[in-house]
Order: C-alpha cells, then sequence, then structure tokens
C-alpha cells in the first residue's frame, strides 16, 4: 500500500512531521480524481458517487434510466435516522457496520504506515498486513483487565 497523497500530522516530541500518504487501487480509469467516493463498478463501467457529485465511465451511463426489475440502492437523507428507523422497524440501514468497517481499513493502515515507516500490503480476504509481524501487530491491542473476547 502506498497510500491518497494527503497531509497528516505525527507529533514527536517536541517535533510535527508533515507526512505525504499515496493508497495505490487497482487501475480503474478517473477513479483516482475522487475522495471520499463509493464506486460501483459493473460490466458495462462504472459509477461513483460522492457527496459532491457523480462520476461515471464512460460517460453515458451517468444518463441511464434504471428499469424497475433492475436493482435499486437505498435512497437516505440521514444516517442517523436510517439507523434509528432500523432499529424500530429491524430492517438493514442504508449504511450496514461492515461498509464503515472497510471505509475505516484505509486510515488505520495509513497511521500504521507512519508510526512504522514501512508500506504495508493488506490482503482484504483474510483481513490482515501481509509480510510485516511490526505493522501486523499494530492492528490490534491488548484489552484492559476486566475485558476480554472470548
Amino acid at each position: 500500500m502506498g497510500l491518497p497523497l494527503e497531509s497528516a500530522k505525527h507529533e514527536d516530541g517536541e517535533r510535527v512531521y508533515t507526512i505525504a500518504l499515496r493508497s495505490t487501487y487497482p487501475d480503474i480509469p478517473g477513479i483516482r480524481n475522487l475522495s471520499n467516493a463509493a464506486t460501483f463498478v459493473g460490466s458495462e463501467g462504472w459509477v461513483s458517487v460522492s457527496y459532491s457529485r457523480v462520476a461515471t465511465n464512460p460517460a453515458s451511463l451517468v444518463d441511464s434510466v434504471i428499469g424497475p426489475n433492475e436493482i435499486h440502492l437505498q435512497q437516505s437523507d440521514s444516517h442517523q435516522l436510517s439507523w434509528i428507523e432500523c432499529v424500530k422497524t429491524r430492517k438493514d440501514p442504508v449504511s450496514p457496520v461492515e461498509s464503515a468497517v472497510r471505509s475505516n481499513v484505509i486510515p488505520h493502515l495509513s497511521d500504521i504506515c507512519i508510526r512504522t515507516g514501512h508500506r504495508v500490503r493488506w490482503d482484504p480476504v483474510k483481513e490482515t498486513i501481509v509480510g510485516d509481524q511490526e505493522a501486523r501487530r499494530m492492528m490490534s491491542r491488548p484489552m484492559r483487565k476486566p475485558w476480554r473476547l472470548s
């Protein structure tokens, strides 16, 4: 993982370091230019949606009409209200915890890269860092007593 080119500050005693990070992903043209976006890749191209814009490849996908028998995503103006509604109805929220976990992997791996000074390789299937024991140990820490997982 080479990490998004963004600045991160790391304090070390009296000094503050600014570190540039760059993440590398599979080569999907145009996606690198969007930040904080959900990207959906299909057989005819991709759609990337952020808070401020929608990008597609090919560009004609933006004008496509989703048919009544095709997959439709949930629409929500508020993740918080969606969560309250799911508590009441027992339906899935618009943003399930699994997507939040996946979204937070990159910042956590970025922090590990900053602290170790190493590049890391992430195995998304095994959900672990490959080939770097020091970095892998930073993925968790001992729990305080009396807390434990069994």
